[in-house]
């Protein structure tokens, strides 16, 4: 049951919060009504959410409009002045209509990743996918401010080569909030490179089979995790 403070009590809506009030002249009867109508009601953001998603199929007939958000909420059983709750009306439907959008395409993109380095994983596509990698972590060390020209060069490559691989694909199967165990997995692996306990052999084959070895491995992120 959702505490008082939550209840919504716009102005456009307090008649159809009192209307079971004025309908029985029985007290106790009043009472169990308004208990009832507390267990069902909504905050206000949720319920705007509720019209906006709603008003989005009547946008071919009455465009991004107020009309079609009080279109949506009839059908959800709501009075047209519902839509009295959203002050900027128009803006707030094609927000929620982008905000829809850019969720979809997170997922979309999720999904492809998860696809395109299973293909990058395959044995004939690691020698190029090596390679690119290979400049992306070049060019953030230069970038960093990194101009050694000793054996640092390689290793230093190396190692944030086997962090970035490895986060990557702890990544893309981590379903945590905001990404937040992909990025103590991040944390830990910086630190253990900064104090040197992440040793990467200089060698080609080291490399691939630290990234063929975490794509094995990635199905169980969780044991990566830092306790």
């Amino acid at each position: 049951t959702r505490s008082r403070s939550q209840v919504i009590h716009h102005p456009a809506l307090l008649h159809l919060q009192a209307a079971p009030f004025f309908s029985s002249s029985s007290t106790h009867k009043q009472h169990q009504e308004q208990e009832k109508q507390e267990e069902v009601y909504e905050t206000e953001e949720e319920l705007k959410k509720r019209i906006l998603t709603a008003a989005l199929e009547f946008i071919p007939e009455h465009g991004w409009s107020v009309e079609a958000i009080a279109a949506g909420a009839e059908t959800l059983g709501l009075s047209t002045a519902s839509a009295g709750i959203f002050t900027n009306g128009a803006g707030e439907l094609v927000l929620h209509f982008v905000s829809q959008c850019n969720a979809q395409l997170v997922q979309l993109l999720e999904e492809q990743q998860r696809q395109a380095l299973s293909t990058l994983l395959l044995p004939h596509n690691v020698p190029s996918s090596l390679k690119c990698l290979s400049t992306l972590v070049d060019d953030l060390w230069y970038y960093a401010g990194d101009r050694s020209t000793d054996m640092r060069w390689y290793s230093r490559r190396l190692a944030l080569t086997a962090v970035y691989s490895t986060t990557e694909l702890v990544m893309v199967q981590d379903s945590s909030p905001d990404f937040q165990d992909t990025w103590m997995f991040l944390d830990s692996r910086i630190q253990d490179m900064m104090n040197g306990a992440c040793m990467v052999r200089s060698t080609g084959e080291s490399a691939v089979q630290g990234i063929m070895g975490a794509a094995i491995t990635v199905s169980r992120p969780a044991d990566w995790l830092p306790v």
